[in-house]
């Protein structure tokens, strides 16, 4: 069986092009920038002000107290690295600490805010719809896991 033969222009077309997207991918990108020490101290002090704010207000006592643990396990995580100066690991360390810290919006009631910050309850993905009942008793929420799932804020369920 005999293949048919590609004309060299093609061949020199294809070579040529693919040649161009490598060398202008090469160009373009964007070297990593590693963070300095005091980049990583800052947000490290950050990370402490939020946490403090956090434990001062309140917020903290309305979610399980796991959040709380592990936020700080990984900020010392990124202390431990810092003092290593593995600036990358401490940077990253730091930035997973903060989104572990509980968030508490403004204007959200305290029933709400324990069930959302219960980690046994939450949805395995994210939540795009949250919706009260009319006589504000339910609440209902749909993630993008493909649930729905219906709370009684009162009962914590």
């Amino acid at each position: 069986m005999n293949m048919p033969a590609f004309p060299s222009w093609t061949t020199r077309t294809l070579l040529s092009t693919l040649a161009i997207l490598l060398l202008g991918a090469s160009v373009f990108a964007q070297p990593t920038k590693l963070p300095t020490a005091d980049e990583v101290k800052a947000i490290q002090a950050q990370y402490r002000a939020e946490r403090d704010k956090i434990v001062k207000d309140g917020v903290a006592k309305r979610f399980i107290p796991a959040i709380m643990d592990k936020a700080e396990e990984l900020a010392k995580k990124s202390d431990t690295a810092l003092a290593s100066g593995r600036l990358l690991q401490a940077s990253e360390a730091i930035r997973q600490a903060r989104w572990q810290l509980p968030y508490q919006p403004v204007g959200v009631p305290e029933h709400v805010s324990r069930i959302i910050g219960n980690l046994r309850l939450r949805h395995a993905r994210a939540i795009r719809t949250v919706a009260f009942s009319p006589d504000g008793l339910k609440l209902a929420s749909a993630s993008d896991d493909g649930t729905v799932k219906l709370w009684d804020p009162r009962q914590r369920t």
